[in-house]
Parts: C-alpha cells; structure tokens; sequence
C-alpha cells in the first residue's frame, strides 16, 4: 500500500509525506499527487506554485523499486520544471541502499530536517498544515 500526503504548507516550502511501498504498481499515484504542486486543479493548488522547496519525506517508505526510484526521478524533474527546489529526507537504511546504489545522491539533496514551523492556521495555500 501506498499514500502520499499529507502536504504540509510552510513559509519556505511544502513538505510532501510519501508512506508505503513505492513501486509499479503505485508509482502513478505519486505522480498524480506530485501534479497538485506543478499545475493548479480548478479550485487552486496546494501551494504557491514554484514557490521556494519541495521536501519529499521518504522516511516512511517500507519499499523502493526500480519503477519507484524512476517515478522518485520524475517527480524531482516535474517539480523543478515547475520551479520548485526539491529535497529528500534522510530515507530508511533499505531505501538508502538504493538510492545509494543507483548513484542518485547526486541527482536529489539529502536534507537533514523538514520544515519547523508552519506558516499559519489554516488550509489555504500558504496557510500552514493543509
């Protein structure tokens, strides 16, 4: 199983909560919630688009795939060519491993530490926690 969310709105960014296992089969629903951040749907986006950095939290993913690293690599090139800078949490040791492996360290920043503080109460863009 797989979940993305929940985002979480800050002044600097929006943080994207990815649980589960991220493989063929769920890799189409990372993509379809990273499009909330890189083209507003009817009623808005998430977020200001393009606005400040993404932090990809992977911490809770259980597993990691090689159709799942490649929907991680579309995701980063969808939200940068959207404007956004795009960062990974520290991942577990088995995604790391693979990360690792597949020499993509260089391709997605390991931050050390999401977002501290939200940008307020609320749900709307900018707003804090949606």
């Amino acid at each position: 199983m797989f979940c993305v969310g929940p985002f979480d709105v800050y002044d600097d960014g929006v943080r994207v909560a990815l649980h589960g296992e991220l493989d063929l089969a769920s890799a189409p629903e990372l993509a379809t919630g990273i499009a909330l951040l890189t083209r507003p749907p009817a009623g808005g986006s998430v977020a200001p688009l393009g606005q400040g950095t993404v932090l990809l939290d992977i911490s809770a993913l259980t597993f990691l795939d090689s159709a799942g690293l490649a929907a991680l690599t579309d995701a980063y090139d969808m939200l940068s060519a959207a404007g956004w800078r795009v960062r990974l949490s520290p991942p577990p040791p088995a995604v790391r491993r693979l990360l690792d492996h597949a020499v993509t360290a260089g391709w997605f920043p390991i931050g050390l530490s999401v977002p501290s503080q939200p940008a307020g109460i609320g749900t709307g863009p900018g707003q804090g926690p949606a």
